[in-house]
């Protein structure tokens, strides 16, 4: 694969080939010039981009938001409109998805489920 894309994942990293394989597939472009921040918690925004790239989705753009706390000039705005529009999230009863909160374990294997993941074991 040659050098690391990433100066806080280096060659001798443990999740090295993962981290690659994210950047190489364009999952992820990491948190910064040539970093990656593998120990920074990820928020719910960015953990339905990871899993809206990968399924290759059309991105849905409405004009209206059905999130009132994501605006349509959040960069997340259309991953995540596509995802409610697939069935994958429901957000808060307030209307409200919270994308900049982080993601629980709970969270994820709900999405993950609706997703069509039935079994995960990653971690």
């Amino acid at each position: 694969m040659g050098g690391s894309h990433f100066d806080d994942v280096p060659l001798s990293h443990g999740d090295y080939e993962y981290v690659e394989t994210l950047y190489t597939s364009g999952l992820t472009a990491g948190c910064g010039t040539r970093k990656f921040c593998p120990a920074d918690k990820i928020t719910r925004a960015q953990f339905i981009v990871f899993l809206m790239k990968d399924k290759s989705y059309a991105l849905q753009n409405p004009v209206t938001s059905y999130f009132k706390d994501v605006p349509s000039t959040s960069p997340y705005y259309k991953f995540i409109e596509t995802a409610y529009a697939n069935g994958i999230i429901a957000g808060y009863p307030d209307g409200t998805f919270k994308p900049d909160q982080g993601v629980t374990f709970a969270e994820s294997d709900a999405v993950l489920s609706n997703f069509g993941v039935s079994e995960f074991t990653g971690f």
